[in-house]
Formats: C-alpha cells, sequence, structure tokens
C-alpha cells in the first residue's frame, strides 16, 4: 500500500470518530469512537482484499466449489492437493471467512497496547488465507511495522492450490498496491517445518513456490534450528525496534511447536502462558518468555463464538456484525487465563476440540 493510500486510510478513521462527537462533553469518548471505527475500516479493508483475492483466484483457473464454499467467498481451498500438509475442519475455515474477524484482531492488538508505528512480529502459513488477510487489514489499519515469516504449505481447504499458494496471494496484494509489505521468508512448512510429510514433487512444488515469489528460503535440518532462525530473521528484520506482538496464524510447526503447542495457548489474545505451554519450544514461546503478548489466531469456529460471528456464515457476512462493533467497550474474552499448570495456581486442561487436533494428510503421489 502506497503511503499516500495509508495516510487518506488513517485520515477516514480519525474523521469518522471525532464527526460523531458534537459536544465537548462527547469528546471524552473520542478514544471508543476512534476504536470502534478502526474495527470498521479494517473490516472493510479485509473486504476489498477478499475481493481481490477471489479476482485473482478465478484468473488463474481455479472454479469455486460451492459445496466447500457456499458463501462464494473464494477463500475455501480444496480438500487435498500435492501441497496439503494435513485435515483440516471445514465449518472452521468457512467460519474464518468473515471480514470482521479484521476487527477482532485489532481489538486483540489494543488490548495488548499495541499502537500505531509499532512493530509487531507475524508467522503465519497458507492454512487459513481469510485470517492471514484480517491480519494484513488490521496492519494497515492501525500502520503498524510487521515483520512475516511464512511456511508455504496448507492444510484441507487452505490455500493449497499449486500456483495460488498464501506467498503467491501476499506477492499479488503487494504488487496491486493493497498491502504495504511482504513475508521476509518463507519455508516448506509441514512436518517439523521440512515438509517431512511430502513426497519429492510435493516438496519441490512448494520450493518452486518461495523461488517464483522470490523470498529468502528458511531451511534447517532440525525444528529447534528453525525456531532459531525465525527469532533471527525476526530480530533482525526488526532494525532494534521493540517487538510489541507476536500473531500466529494456523499450526506451522516452528511458530505453535507442533500440535501439543498449538493446544497450549488459547485461541485470541494471550498475555501469559501456562508452565506447560513455556515448556514448548516454539517461537510463540520465545516471545511469551520475552513478554511479549502472543495473539493465536487458530480454531476460527471458537473465535467466532467469542465475538458472536455466525459458525459458519451462511452469507459472507456485512462489516459491522457482532458484539465487537455493537460496543466498542469490547467485553470480549480474549485475553483469557493460561492453560495448564501456572506458577501460582493450577487449571484444569480441558480436552482439545477435534478441530485442534492436526492429523497428518498422506501426501498426494
Amino acid at each position: 500500500m502506497t503511503y499516500l493510500r495509508r495516510t487518506m486510510l488513517r485520515t477516514a478513521v480519525l474523521t469518522s470518530a471525532f464527526l460523531v462527537m458534537p459536544t465537548p462533553r462527547a469528546f471524552a469518548g473520542a478514544p471508543r469512537a476512534i476504536a470502534s471505527a478502526e474495527f470498521t475500516q479494517a473490516a472493510e479493508h479485509a473486504v476489498e482484499l477478499m475481493k481481490a483475492v477471489k479476482q485473482l483466484r478465478l484468473e488463474r483457473g481455479y472454479p469455486i466449489n460451492l459445496e466447500l464454499d457456499p458463501t462464494g467467498s473464494g477463500l475455501i481451498g480444496a480438500a487435498d492437493t500435492a501441497l496439503t500438509s494435513m485435515r483440516g475442519n471445514l465449518v472452521s475455515k468457512r467460519s474464518s471467512a468473515n471480514p470482521n474477524f479484521a476487527a477482532a484482531v485489532v481489538s486483540m492488538l489494543k488490548q495488548a497496547g499495541v499502537k500505531e508505528g509499532d512493530t509487531i512480529a507475524v508467522g503465519w502459513t497458507g492454512s487459513l488465507p481469510a485470517f492471514n488477510l484480517c491480519v494484513a487489514a488490521s496492519i494497515e489499519t492501525l500502520d503498524l511495522n510487521p515483520v512475516c515469516v511464512a511456511s508455504t504449505s496448507a492444510s484441507q481447504y487452505g490455500a493449497n492450490f499449486p500456483e495460488m499458494t498464501w506467498l503467491d496471494i501476499e506477492r499479488y496484494l503487494h504488487e496491486k498496491e493493497l498491502i504495504s509489505f511482504r513475508s521476509v521468508a518463507a519455508s516448506l512448512g509441514g512436518r517439523e517445518d521440512q515438509g517431512l510429510n511430502f513426497n519429492d514433487k510435493s516438496r519441490n512444488m512448494l520450493r518452486a513456490a518461495i523461488e517464483r515469489n522470490q523470498l529468502p528460503f528458511l531451511h534447517e535440518t532440525t525444528l529447534g534450528d528453525s525456531i532459531r532462525r525465525r527469532m533471527d530473521l525476526i530480530d533482525r528484520h526488526a532494525d532494534d525496534h521493540e517487538i510489541k506482538a507476536y500473531i500466529n496464524v494456523g499450526g506451522g510447526a516452528a511458530s505453535v511447536g507442533r500440535s501439543i503447542g498449538k493446544r497450549s495457548y488459547h485461541p485470541g489474545l494471550n498475555l501469559e502462558a501456562s508452565a506447560k505451554a513455556l515448556s514448548i519450544d516454539s517461537v510463540m514461546t520465545r516471545f511469551m518468555k520475552r513478554g511479549v503478548p502472543v495473539i493465536h489466531m487458530v480454531s476460527a469456529s471458537k473465535l467466532a463464538v467469542n465475538y458472536d460471528f455466525p459458525v459458519p456464515p451462511a452469507a459472507i457476512p456485512a462489516v459491522g456484525e457482532g458484539k465487537l462493533f455493537a460496543s466498542s467497550t469490547s467485553r470480549i474474552a480474549s485475553a483469557r487465563k493460561p492453560v495448564g499448570k501456572q506458577v501460582s495456581k493450577v487449571i484444569e486442561t480441558p480436552a482439545p476440540a477435534p478441530e485442534e487436533v492436526d492429523v497428518v494428510a498422506p501426501s498426494v503421489p
């Protein structure tokens, strides 16, 4: 996104906020009004991104399967392709195709103390492209400086088409000046972040996606090395700026620490973590140990319930649906207590929902 466009978006947010405050007393509500305007701006930008991705999909010859994607969002991928890393929950994927999640991400970032111009880090995969778009829209709305590292593969119903991976989508949006940033590097993804559950043909296709999108290839021999390399990349690209939040989207092994790490953090905003979570090495855990808030964008159905979004939507929701817009004071329980045993007290760890269990699907021959 160009500097002029970003400036215009910020001006629109501020103008719309103060237009609703005609009296001096009303200025006491300025922060609330500005937050509400930012929620709307983020969701509207997410709509724009979603429309662009749908157009890209049709241009690249991937028709929309209305049985899988009844709303025609264009954000639901195939049940199985050569780039599919694991099983996915279709209801959750369909629930994620809601532009109002961009407002939810803005809300969580603000609860985490992130302010305009701050630097954040993002780890995302192709598994939840709609969530990726909502995160991108929130970044643009708040004019943040993101350092993003991607995993190329995707679970079922994600961005799993050979010529339309998340890396292809991200580059397309950047070239169209709809987003102002791109990932700084990408890995294959899949098991151990090294694509160990893929055959050679599939790994070559993933590698080709990284190469054609001109990104550095993140390839290490162990998961621990991959985690360390990601942290080094983020710190280097942050250029001595403090990372104010880390956003994880999907279940990338290095970002979450395999399936057990993914389940050890609550979906949404995590301001602290349990002793169990902190014992599992991952990018999320390393940031949490630094005192950096973690926003865990997984389990779309659960997050949708928290924000009173439809599960799944019968049509693409209009901007402004959900209780976040009804009350910008945001009584949403996204910042939860950690799962499991804490240093100060013990909480029983709930059994993971079926949609959260990563079961590796066989790669396509």
